[in-house]
Order: structure tokens, then C-alpha cells, then sequence
């Protein structure tokens, strides 16, 4: 005979009604009934409802929730080995109280008023806080079912739920600390679809936009933004969608035109990008204070050139001029005085060649210091020039090359930068390279300039030279670098020991049409 399946399903309310109502009912009419000869209907009647309560019981007592069979007044007649597990309590301790007294909060007149709810609505399911025999409370949620027709009986379910309702205050408080961080921020915050429909913004977002939390929902990005502007962001929200990888960009509004940094993050769900958050930065403030400081500095550099320019003149004017005088009069001194000895006119012509050569220093120095007016000359002319007297001056083999600057007239702050530049690159390759060999090339390529140095002299540790930049006064590559900034430009360095060192320099081109600059800005 195949063995008995064994059965772990829990009670229902028929199945209870049957095994602990009817049952026993029919076991108390049968013996009634029955002539005191015949007791195996009895016997049989009471066997069933024996079986069935062991069956019953058995299944309650290896369930994982908490049961509980009550009385209308609340005393516990039956509990199973999961409550008592909750509670701390035995199962002798429990049925000997009333679960008014496992409450944590309420009172006996508010348990009253459950069973009261309980008897009126048939189901019931509620959670409330109870107290272990330890003092210490837990949370359970509680099924409740009464039927009349089982003696008044109340039986329920329960279940320790402080786990989860601990995980979810947790969550609730996270998620309450993080909405308030993104509500309180200056930054705009928002969320939008792939049609660059917004799904969600921040306080100040919709401040920005003028509208309530009840507009924010089917309102587009294109609404409040120009085409041009509307389309550059959608293309870099699909460039999100496809690759899944954040960017950040810079860019100015034509709504008021302050400038923002926007960065784009995807928002990510089982690897598939669903929408794309968005964290838009005011620099307003910032990019002010960086043109102050840009302008500051331009002014210290023009004060610089205006000190330079006055230094060369009085160089060139006055102190090359009054040793030219001298000179002369060295170079004059003994003419039509035929007894002056040959020893004397040896020694003042020697004095006459020291001068010449303090003069020419004189007007070389004048010449580093304001090599050309703002309108005298060409810049690639003068920097052809330059790099040819530096050539023979130093002995450095010096080569330059000019590329697309035919047509283009500098404004006279670039082209004063520039040779700048170039002045101080190849003073460095001088100073420091022990080249034998230089080369300097400028690039015109709209809307950029392109300058390289380069020398096949003894090169650097450049990290090393990176960490000393700090510590120079503002000569060399520091002060080439103040000026690339200046410009809004870019500068890179590659220098390898003995394999020399070559310096890549681009800033945008500034033309300067009669009096009027015009910038041409990369975008």
C-alpha cells in the first residue's frame, strides 16, 4: 500500500470549520443518539476529529509564521512554536495570557475595539508593535479571520516584519535625505526621456523654468530652449542612450546668457539606459572672476610692454645716442695734434671700440625689449628676422617655417603674445637645452594658431619639471604658460632625456579689422 502523502498546506477557514466545529459536534450528536451498546460510530467520530487535530496542529506548529487561536476577550487558547519563537515566551506562559499584554502601545480598551472590528468585518489584516518576555519590541503583521460558527474562536497569522519595516525606514529616510539634498542644491537637477521629455527637476530647476511640480509633467526640453539649443543637447542625450557613458560640456544660454556646466549621467535599469539625468552647474560667477583675473593679468602684461617700450627708448634715444657721442669724440679727440704719441691714440681707439660695442649691446637690449611697434611690421617677418639673429648670436642652428598666416592680421595683444612666445622658447632652448639645432613653425589654422618649438638638445624629466614649475619665478615655461592662459589657449610639453623637447602651443585666432577685434572662439 503506497505511503501517505504528507500534508503541509495550512488550514483554511472551511477546512478549520470542519475539523474543529463540525466534527466535534457530530462526535457529541452521535453519542447522544447512539444505544450504549453501539459506541463504534462514537469511537470512529472521535478517532477522525483526533486525526485531525493532530494534523492540524502538526502543520501549525512547522510553519514559519507566528499562530494564534483567541478567545472574544482576547485570551490566547492556542499558539504555535513560530510565536512563541517571536515572543520569548513559552507556550504554557502564553496561553496563559491575554494579548492585550504582548501589546507594546495599546491598551486593553484598544485591543477591545480590534476583536470588536474583527467580529463585525469577518478579515482583518493590520500591523502592530508587541513586546518579547526580554522587554525588547518587534513589529508583526497580523491576518486576522473570525467565524461565528467556531465557538467565538479568533484565529491569526503573524508575522515578524521588523526586519523589512527597518529596511524600509531606512529606505525612506535615504531616500527623504537624498531628495532634500537635490531640492536644497543650487544646481539644477533633472531627468529626461530619449525624446528629451523631462521626467524630473529639482526646485531650482523649475525655478528657472517658472513652473510648478504639477507642470513639470509632459513638458520638453525644446519648450523652454532655443532650436540650436534644443538640438545640441538632444544629440548628446542619444550619444548617452547609445554608449551608456557620462560627458560633461560647458556651454552659455541664450536664455540670459550666464554660462553652465552640464554634466550627463545615464540612469541605468538591468543594463539599458531608460532616461538620463542631468546636473547643470551656474559658472556665471566663476567665468566673471576668471575674466577679471584674465584682465588683470592682460593689464600687468601691457603695463609690462608699455615699461619695456619706455625702457627701450630711453635705451635707444638717449643712452645709444650719448655713447654714439662719445665715440665720435674718442674716435676725433687727437685729430690735426700730430705730437700726441702712438701709444695714446692706441689706447683711445680701444676705448672707442669698447664703447661701439656697449652701444651695440645697448641697442640689441633695446631691440629685445620692444622688437616692433603694434602696426610697424608683419609678425612672421619679425619672428623670421628674430630667429635669425638669435641663430647667429647664439650659434644654434635655428629654422622657421610659417604656414597659412598669408591674409591674416593679428590684433596687435596676439602678435605681441606670440613673439613673445617664441622670444622666450628659443631663451630657454638657450639657456638650458645645449642644443645644437632649433626650430620654431607657426600655423595658421582657423579659427586656431598653432606655435611648435622644438630642440634636439638634452631634454628633461618632465614630471619633475611639472613639481618645479611652482617654485620658478615667472620666467620660462611658467610664464609662457600665463600667456597660452591669457590667450584661452593650450600648451603641451613632450621632453625626453637626450632626445630633446618639443613645446605644442594653440590658441584662438583674434583678427583685428580696423579698431575693432573679432574673436574666433573653437566651439
Amino acid at each position: 500500500m503506497p505511503a501517505k502523502k504528507k500534508n503541509t498546506e495550512l488550514p483554511d477557514e472551511n477546512s478549520l470549520k470542519t475539523d474543529r466545529a463540525k466534527l466535534r459536534r457530530l462526535a457529541e450528536e452521535a453519542l447522544k443518539a447512539a444505544p450504549r451498546d453501539n459506541l463504534s460510530g462514537i469511537f470512529s467520530a472521535e478517532e477522525a476529529l483526533r486525526e485531525s487535530e493532530l494534523r492540524n496542529r502538526t502543520i501549525l506548529q512547522t510553519v514559519m509564521e507566528g499562530f494564534w487561536l483567541v478567545d472574544l476577550q482576547g485570551r490566547l487558547k492556542e499558539v504555535n512554536d513560530a510565536y512563541c519563537k517571536m515572543s520569548g515566551y513559552s507556550e504554557q506562559e502564553l496561553l496563559a495570557m491575554n494579548i492585550s499584554e504582548l501589546e507594546a502601545s495599546e491598551g486593553s480598551e484598544e485591543i477591545a475595539a480590534q476583536i470588536q472590528a474583527v467580529i463585525a468585518q469577518g478579515k482583518v489584516q493590520f500591523e502592530r508593535k508587541h513586546r518579547r518576555k526580554d522587554g525588547s519590541i518587534f513589529d508583526v503583521e497580523i491576518s486576522v479571520q473570525f467565524q461565528g460558527e467556531l465557538e467565538g474562536l479568533i484565529f491569526a497569522f503573524l508575522q515578524d516584519v521588523t526586519v523589512s519595516k527597518q529596511s524600509l525606514d531606512s529606505l525612506r529616510q535615504s531616500e527623504e535625505k537624498y531628495r532634500s539634498l537635490v531640492e536644497s542644491t543650487d544646481n539644477s537637477i533633472y531627468l529626461v526621456g530619449e525624446d528629451c521629455e523631462y521626467l524630473f527637476m529639482n526646485l531650482k530647476h523649475r525655478e528657472r523654468l517658472g513652473l510648478s511640480p504639477s507642470q513639470v509633467h509632459g513638458t520638453t526640453y525644446g519648450a523652454y530652449h532655443s532650436k540650436q539649443e534644443t538640438d545640441a543637447f538632444r544629440e548628446r542625450v542619444k550619444i548617452i542612450f547609445e554608449t551608456g557613458r557620462p560627458l560633461s560640456y560647458e556651454y552659455q544660454s541664450e536664455r540670459d546668457g550666464n554660462y553652465f556646466v552640464r554634466t550627463l549621467s545615464p540612469v541605468m535599469d538591468h543594463e539599458k539606459v531608460k532616461a538620463v539625468s542631468v546636473i547643470s552647474k551656474d559658472v556665471t560667477d566663476e567665468k566673471k572672476a576668471e575674466d577679471l583675473i584674465r584682465n588683470f593679468s592682460q593689464q600687468l602684461l601691457q603695463a609690462q610692454e608699455r615699461e619695456r617700450q619706455m625702457i627701450s627708448c630711453e635705451l635707444h634715444d638717449r643712452i645709444a645716442q650719448e655713447l654714439s657721442a662719445v665715440k665720435i669724440g674718442f674716435d676725433t679727440l687727437f685729430d690735426g695734434d700730430p705730437v700726441i704719441s702712438q701709444e695714446v691714440r692706441s689706447k683711445s681707439k680701444n676705448l672707442s671700440n669698447i664703447i661701439e660695442i656697449a652701444i651695440n649691446s645697448v641697442r640689441d637690449l633695446s631691440y629685445e625689449l620692444r622688437p616692433f611697434g603694434p602696426d610697424e611690421i608683419d609678425i612672421v617677418n619679425a619672428l623670421k628676422m628674430y630667429t635669425e639673429d638669435f641663430s647667429e648670436s647664439s650659434e644654434i642652428t635655428t629654422d622657421f617655417q610659417s604656414v597659412g598666416m598669408q591674409g591674416l592680421t593679428l590684433g596687435s595683444e596676439s602678435k605681441t603674445h606670440l613673439y613673445r612666445l617664441v622670444q622666450e622658447g628659443l631663451n630657454n632652448i638657450r639657456k638650458h637645452a645645449h642644443a645644437s639645432m632649433a626650430s620654431v613653425k607657426i600655423v595658421g589654422a582657423l579659427p586656431n594658431i598653432i606655435l611648435n618649438i622644438e630642440d634636439n638638445g638634452i631634454g628633461f624629466d618632465l614630471k619633475e619639471r611639472e613639481r618645479k614649475l611652482d617654485d620658478e619665478k615667472r620666467l620660462g615655461l611658467r610664464s609662457m604658460r600665463e600667456r597660452v592662459e591669457l590667450l584661452r589657449g593650450e600648451m603641451r610639453i613632450a621632453s625626453r632625456l637626450g632626445k630633446g623637447t618639443k613645446i605644442f602651443i594653440k590658441f584662438p585666432f583674434k583678427e583685428k579689422p580696423g579698431d575693432a577685434e573679432k574673436a574666433y572662439i573653437n566651439r
